[in-house]
């Protein structure tokens, strides 16, 4: 199956022979109770580095091999970010029920076919809180209380009022930053053990990219949570550290919180994108497999040329999988 992008400001998705056309005009992109939340709709619509500056967003599509759930879910490369959010609570919520503690969302937030950095930081960071507030309203048919940890205490602080419509959640953070905290050290830190209260029953880690340390104390925290309650991270990027950005002779402590810890996360919904000439996208949507997509040169068509059941490498599919199917 060939996914097709129109060049035509059209909205509507057309199939004809095999071959999917969306035209640019077809985003669907953020909630009425995103527009409450003060976000700019434009923003997302016409912004620097947006949704329709990407050569190609997808569209729906097939793939030889789909499980059950997934048809139930909606298969294919997602072709909106609503496509994203529902596909990512729904498979959140399947992983709960499946007894999952450690699930991963990942996706980039300034445009469907974008990497991370593409947008500038705070504004990558103000999209991914809003992602993870429709996350968290999408998953507010679970009726469980959810303590949502954000980087630091001032990014807590920042979103707590922008959070406030959000049923059924309590505010925290994962650090404190300070010249101490960097080398292991802060006189003021409470354990997390002693944050957690007895009634919460799921763990949701926003965005924990920026500093190192978060993602270690997302580490304390399971080793601190005698109840071993499910831990949801969003666009962690952990990529990074699975991928070695993190030299361990510089970053010793995140080298050892996380040996033998990412090897734990099953990925609810990720999408990770590789550019240039030969790019293409790794995507998976639980409980389905990994798919491996390439679009052509010129950025128009996308299609489906792999999938296996486990998660491949960044490594894997940059250089073996993708030119195995180049054109």
């Amino acid at each position: 199956l060939v996914l097709t992008l129109s060049p035509a400001a059209a909205t509507a998705t057309t199939v004809r022979r095999g071959v999917t056309r969306i035209g640019i005009g077809g985003f669907a992109g953020i909630s009425g109770r995103s527009r409450q939340w003060g976000v700019s709709e434009n923003f997302h619509r016409f912004g620097k580095n947006n949704f329709y500056s990407s050569p190609w967003n997808g569209a729906p599509g097939g793939g030889q091999r789909r499980c059950e759930a997934q048809a139930l879910f909606g298969a294919g490369f997602p072709r909106s970010y609503n496509d994203i959010i529902r596909r990512a609570s729904q498979s959140t919520k399947q992983m709960l029920q499946d007894g999952k503690r450690f699930i991963e969302i990942e996706f980039p937030v300034t445009g469907l076919a974008a990497v991370s950095g593409d947008g500038e930081g705070a504004g990558e960071m103000t999209l991914s809180a809003q992602y993870t507030r429709e996350i968290l309203i999408a998953l507010e048919s679970q009726n469980k209380i959810i303590r949502v940890f954000f980087p630091d205490e001032q990014e807590a602080k920042r979103q707590k009022k922008r959070f406030g419509d959000v049923n059924n959640i309590r505010i925290d953070f994962l650090t404190r930053p300070s010249a101490l905290s960097d080398l292991g050290l802060d006189p003021f830190k409470v354990e997390m053990k002693d944050r957690i209260q007895e009634d919460d029953e799921i763990f949701l880690i926003a965005y924990p990219s920026f500093n190192p340390n978060e993602m270690i104390a997302v580490r304390e925290l399971s080793d601190q949570d005698t109840e071993s309650r499910p831990i949801i991270v969003v666009n962690g990027e952990l990529d990074r550290i699975r991928s070695g950005y993190y030299p361990p002779f510089f970053y010793p402590r995140l080298t050892s919180a996380m040996k033998g810890f990412l090897e734990y996360f099953d990925q609810a919904l990720y999408l990770h994108n590789f550019k240039g000439s030969g790019g293409g996208a790794l995507y998976r949507n639980y409980p389905g497999e990994f798919e491996i997509y390439r679009r052509d040169g010129l950025g128009t068509s996308v299609k489906q040329v792999y999938s296996q059941s486990t998660m491949p490498t960044l490594k894997e599919v940059s250089l073996e999988i993708l030119p195995r199917y180049a054109n």
